[in-house]
Formats: C-alpha cells, sequence, structure tokens
C-alpha cells in the first residue's frame, strides 16, 4: 500500500522483553491495522533478541512494516530516518517499551486530526507525538478508551 493514514517509527535497542507488546498494541487497534496504519521498526544495534522479533513480525506483515536495522546514532537520526520511509499522513514515534490501549489511533483519528483536516488543509504530513495529545487532553475528556 502507497498511502497509510498513519506512520508510527518505533525506535528500539535491547527490547526484546517489550517490543513485541508495543507492536501488538499497534496491530490490535480497534481502526483497521492493514488499511490505516504503517510501522517503521528501527532496530538501533541491539544485542538481545529484538532484531529477530522485529524480523519475524515484518515477515507476518510485509505490507504495513518496514523494518531497518543500523548501528546506534542517536534518536533524532533514528527518527528522521524512519521519517524518510514513512508514508502516512500522520507521524508519530514510539520506543521498543511502548504501547497503545486499543483505541488509540481511532479516538486520535475522529478527534484530534478531524482538527488539522478541518483547519490545515494545506499539510501534506504531520508529525505529532501521541503521548503528548494523550497526557494532555485525555484529562479533558477530549479522548476516551475502552
Amino acid at each position: 500500500m502507497d498511502n497509510f493514514k498513519f506512520s508510527i517509527i518505533i525506535s528500539a535497542y535491547n527490547s526484546e522483553l517489550e517490543i513485541s507488546k508495543c507492536i501488538t498494541s499497534i496491530i490490535k487497534q480497534t481502526l483497521n491495522f492493514r488499511d490505516n496504519v504503517e510501522i517503521i521498526l528501527i532496530n538501533e544495534g541491539s544485542k538481545d533478541n529484538t532484531d529477530s522479533i522485529c524480523r519475524d513480525f515484518a515477515l507476518k506483515f510485509p505490507e504495513n512494516i518496514n523494518y531497518i536495522s543500523k548501528k546506534y546514532e542517536g534518536k533524532g537520526d533514528s527518527r528522521n530516518l524512519g521519517i524518510k520511509y514513512a508514508k502516512g499522513e500522520y507521524i508519530h514515534f514510539l520506543e521498543g517499551d511502548d504501547y497503545l490501549s486499543k483505541n488509540t489511533l481511532k479516538n486520535i483519528s475522529c478527534n484530534i486530526y478531524s482538527f488539522f483536516c478541518n483547519y490545515f488543509t494545506q499539510l501534506k504530513k504531520c508529525i505529532i507525538e501521541i503521548l503528548t495529545f494523550i497526557n494532555k487532553h485525555i484529562s479533558e475528556g477530549i479522548l476516551r478508551d475502552s
């Protein structure tokens, strides 16, 4: 697929204990994964089984998961590399030990991005940290997850 609603860039270093939960939390979103989400996994020179786990997920979902293995050169370098590969309209960053609750992308899509669609029609790509919006807006009742 050439266009996705979301590109989620995950940088991971020695994350074998958490990376499966992170990736699975994106795959199992209530928003259809195969049609709306791509994951760009960036292994930053892990010395554990992170590489193997990431490769397995990329093989299972070749249309949605792009896997890159590289030496560690800083989070900024990995994020910039992920942006180069991102095909999604909205780009988000996660670490290998983060995970999303099942309605996160659907809630964000319905609430926050409708704002961008209505008021910023010239944007081709938009980078926003998911956790920033969740932490700021959940107490205001904008995002609800069940």
